[in-house]
């Protein structure tokens, strides 16, 4: 079975680590993918869940949907800190200002 990227481990670990400050815990995680090894998890308490690919993220809450893509932000720490930013924003009620890529609307957590 393939592992999980420097990058997937990165995101997950920094994502966990900003939710303990707000109270908030990732739950019913999970590794899915045939082709693609991904994380799948959510934050129940927020209607938020969450998929961390290869090299991206996205999340989803209510009917809205955050696709971060390595095309947008080549820079990896900077596609992880905007990520966490948006699920944080996101699960005090904050409009976001940076909702990701602008291909989010032809991604819905699809299985790879």
């Amino acid at each position: 079975m393939k592992t999980l990227t420097l990058f997937q481990e990165k995101c997950e670990t920094t994502l966990e680590n900003i939710l303990k400050k707000d109270g908030l815990v990732l739950r019913n995680r999970n590794i899915a993918g045939k082709h693609e090894k991904y994380i799948v998890a959510e934050i129940p308490s927020v209607c938020i869940k969450i998929w961390i690919y290869e090299e991206e993220a996205m999340f989803t809450v209510v009917d809205k949907s955050y696709f971060y893509e390595a095309l947008d932000y080549p820079d990896k720490d900077l596609l992880i800190s905007k990520f966490v930013e948006a699920i944080i924003s996101c699960s005090k009620n904050e409009v976001r200002i940076d909702t990701g890529s602008s291909r989010i609307s032809l991604f819905k957590g699809r299985e790879l």
